[in-house]
Order: structure tokens, then C-alpha cells, then sequence
């Protein structure tokens, strides 16, 4: 008999398998990856332990939704607040404050998102996630910064693909860097606003 043969009534593919991947997240978000084995991620999920071959293939494609799904919980707010209708400038400052937000209330995430960086370096599942995440961001915070400078927002020697992968290298090592450390050691609301104060207020050239 298969696992799909028997799975109970009424307990449909879908929330079998969002079970098994928000089971996972939390584990590498309160624990990490490590702690992730297959019968504490079936225990988690009240899931049989074969579910997890049955719905993804093997434990490694799991882990690797699990990272996305992480990195995505941190992001998606920003993601959402930049293709607003609000108007450039707002949006900008309005994504600053929520991930502001973010990194002061959701530590949990902030490790799950470091682990989802650490995976992505060794683990090639994990990095196509984590790319595909980075490539939306980027494509959304380009566009931003464009709307931003036709508005006379931003200063014209700002290179939007530049900028963004910036912007995203800054969110990832400040992600790391409040993860890794003390509050009293480093504020991460005072870098994201420093960032973006030195951003909006710069009109001269770098050389």
C-alpha cells in the first residue's frame, strides 16, 4: 500500500505537504538545519515519515522549500509594500520602516534566513530557490528606484540594477549580522534608516 493509499480522509495533498514544508521552516528557524531530521520534521507535521519522499522526492528538496519558504517570509512584506500604489518615495520609506520591523521582531526568521544564505552557498537546490527570491527583489527594487528618479527622488548617477544588488547585499548582511548578535551591539533599525538617508539625500557622484 502507498503513503498516498494511506493518507487519512479529508486530508488533502495540499495541507499534507504545506504541513511537511511549514514543519520544516520552523525547525530551521528555531533550531536549525541541523536539527531538521526527517522523523522531527513527520513528528512536527503530523505527517508519516514516508510523506516526505511521497511529496517531495527526498528530504534535500524539502529542506531546500523550507530555506525559500523562510527567506520569502522575511521578504515578501517588503516585496509587497515596493509594488504598492503608493507614491515612489513613500513606498520606499514605508518598506524601511516594515523591514525595520522585521528585523526587530522576528528573530526566529532572521536565523531561518541566515541558514536559507549558509544552504544556498553548498547546496545547489537551495541556491536556485534563494536566486529565483533575489532575482524578484531585484526586479522590484530596480523598478522602484527608476520611478524614484523620474520623480527627482534619487539622483541620476544611481545605476538601478546597481543599486539593488546593493540594497540586497545590505538586507542579507544585516539579516546575518542581527542574527549573530546582541541588540546593544548592533541596531539594525539605525543601519536600514542610515542606508537610506545617505540613499535619498545623496546628489553627488561617486568617483
Amino acid at each position: 500500500m502507498t503513503y498516498s493509499q494511506r493518507r487519512t480522509p479529508g486530508h488533502s495533498v495540499n495541507e499534507a505537504r504545506s504541513n511537511l514544508l511549514l514543519a520544516a521552516a520552523a525547525i530551521i528557524s528555531e533550531s536549525g538545519a541541523g536539527a531538521a531530521t526527517s522523523r522531527a520534521i513527520a513528528e512536527q507535521a503530523g505527517e508519516n515519515l514516508a510523506a516526505i519522499t511521497y511529496y517531495f522526492g527526498s528530504k534535500k528538496r524539502l529542506l531546500a522549500e523550507a530555506h525559500a519558504h523562510v527567506a520569502r517570509r522575511l521578504i515578501q512584506p517588503v516585496v509587497e509594500t515596493l509594488t504598492s500604489e503608493r507614491p515612489p518615495i513613500e513606498r520606499m520609506l514605508a518598506a524601511t520602516l516594515q523591514l525595520n520591523q522585521i528585523l526587530e521582531g522576528n528573530r526566529a526568521d532572521l536565523v531561518g534566513y541566515t541558514q536559507a544564505l549558509a544552504a544556498a552557498a553548498h547546496d545547489h537546490e537551495s541556491g536556485q530557490s534563494l536566486r529565483s527570491l533575489h532575482r524578484e527583489l531585484r526586479a522590484v527594487l530596480s523598478e522602484d528606484i527608476r520611478a524614484q528618479q523620474a520623480g527627482s527622488h534619487l539622483p541620476d548617477w544611481v545605476e538601478p540594477e546597481a543599486m539593488a544588488n546593493l540594497i540586497i547585499a545590505l538586507v542579507n548582511g544585516v539579516a546575518v549580522t542581527s542574527a549573530t548578535s546582541n541588540s546593544d551591539d548592533f541596531d539594525a533599525v539605525r543601519v536600514a534608516k542610515q542606508f537610506t538617508s545617505l540613499l535619498a539625500g545623496s546628489t553627488t557622484r561617486p568617483r
